[in-house]
């Protein structure tokens, strides 16, 4: 959307003597902006497919969560939510911060208490109308996503069945501890300051689901580099969760299948988003080559020895990391 239209709109708002606007790297599900005014800094999103009443229950939920960094909703004109043409668009205070260049021990423990905390914090929370749950993956969505894969001329095809299977050998059959989870906490979503968490961004694909999904989602991806998979990484985020909320029996029984499932459900709902135009050939081709390269990797590692190495590693000790430049908000 041209900048223009974006200050015009602002100006109707009550947000005068802007002195920028610059568009973050374009999303699936919205457009945002960086808005910085004398009034202050803003991230000013355009959803593209959310109603209204999607829109006011992603907010409660931002609302909810008290004393921790995320997005805050801004009110101007009475209001939180506002139309733009045929669009709904919401400005969020800036967050502050950076994405880390690399991770220690404190970084990655950071992260784990965040989701404990946003765990606690939103278990009451839910959604009024139909949400996506998009690892919600049953046998009956797994078979119609299979479908539409399998009629579509996709590149890495031939790595498809294996998936699959590793797919369908991974399902969590047990009922575990649900609430909301934000199945996207990964580096380009976190950002720090002064070698603290300073934001947690992009809660579009929240949804109520299995709560160790949300942890194991992240260790993936924390933990996936060069088409290895370091355990040591990925393990003080299950050290920093467990600070702020402790796993249940049956929660520990699971995690490791989990952690396989966290792994192969995203390259396989990949397979259906490419097949489908949602995202880039350059991103599809680093999720087979790189990310499920990663997951090879880390099912070399048997059950026994992993839940051995949940309780070998020592906890988190402070250390500083260097920052590198933000890319969005």
């Amino acid at each position: 959307m041209a900048n223009e239209k974006i200050a015009e709109f602002l100006n109707k708002l009550g947000i005068q003597k802007i002195k920028q606007i610059k568009a973050f790297p374009k999303g699936n599900i919205n457009e945002s902006y960086f808005v910085d005014s004398e009034l202050g800094s803003y991230v000013f999103r355009i959803y593209f497919h959310k109603q209204k009443k999607e829109i006011e229950d992603d907010l409660k939920l931002l609302r909810r969560l008290k004393g921790i960094p995320v997005p805050r909703p801004e009110v101007f004109k009475g209001g939180e939510i506002h139309k733009l043409g045929d669009k709904w668009v919401v400005l969020f205070s800036f967050l502050p911060g950076a994405h880390a260049k690399d991770f220690d021990i404190n970084l990655l423990s950071e992260v784990g208490k965040f989701l404990g905390v946003f765990h606690k914090l939103s278990k009451k929370s839910k959604w009024r109308g139909p949400k996506t749950k998009f690892y919600g993956l049953t046998r009956s969505k797994i078979h119609e996503i299979k479908l539409v894969i399998e009629k579509t001329d996709i590149p890495h095809k031939k790595f498809f069945p294996e998936i699959l299977g590793e797919l369908e050998m991974n399902l969590i059959r047990r009922r575990l501890p649900e609430g909301p989870i934000h199945t996207d906490v990964k580096p380009e979503n976190v950002l720090f300051k002064d070698g603290k968490l300073s934001g947690v961004l992009d809660f579009d694909n929240a949804y109520v689901g299995p709560l160790i999904l949300d942890v194991s989602k992240s260790m993936a991806w924390f933990g996936s580099k060069n088409r290895m998979f370091d355990m040591n990484k990925a393990i003080h985020i299950y050290h920093g969760y467990q600070h702020t909320r402790r796993l249940t029996a049956i929660e520990k029984e699971e995690f490791y299948k989990m952690l396989r499932f966290a792994f192969v459900s995203h390259v396989f709902m990949d397979y259906y988003m490419y097949a489908t135009g949602k995202i880039s050939r350059k991103y599809f081709d680093f999720i087979v080559k790189n990310f499920y390269a990663s997951y090879k990797h880390f099912k070399q590692t048997p059950k026994e020895s992993f839940m051995k190495l949940l309780t070998s590693i020592l906890p988190p000790t402070t250390h500083r990391v260097p920052l590198k430049r933000r890319k969005g908000n």
